[in-house]
C-alpha cells in the first residue's frame, strides 16, 4: 500500500541530497497535498485522514491516509494475487 505522492522540482538528486532544504523549497504552492493509498494498480481514498504538520511552523501541509485493517487486508490480498507463491 503506497501513498500517492507528488513529484516536486528542486534541482538534481545530488543537489537535493547535499544541501539542507526547507519544506518551502519543495512545495511549489500553498495547496494542500492529499495523499491516497495505491492498491491493486489504482489510487483509493480512505474515510479518515491524518494531518501532516510542519513542526517548524505548525502549519498543516498535507493529509495522509489513516489506513485501517480493511485497507491493509485489501492491499495484502492484491499483493498475494499479483505475486502468487
Amino acid at each position: 500500500m503506497l501513498p500517492r505522492f507528488v513529484a516536486l522540482n528542486g534541482g538534481t538528486a545530488r543537489e537535493r541530497s547535499s544541501s539542507p532544504a526547507r519544506m518551502s523549497t519543495y512545495l511549489p504552492s500553498r495547496r494542500m497535498l492529499i495523499l491516497e493509498n495505491f492498491i491493486n494498480g489504482k489510487f483509493e481514498s480512505v474515510a479518515e485522514t491524518i494531518e501532516n504538520v510542519d513542526p517548524s511552523t505548525g502549519a498543516v501541509y498535507s493529509r495522509l491516509p489513516n489506513s485501517g485493517s480493511r485497507e491493509v487486508e485489501k492491499a495484502v490480498q492484491a499483493a498475494m494475487q499479483a505475486f502468487p507463491t
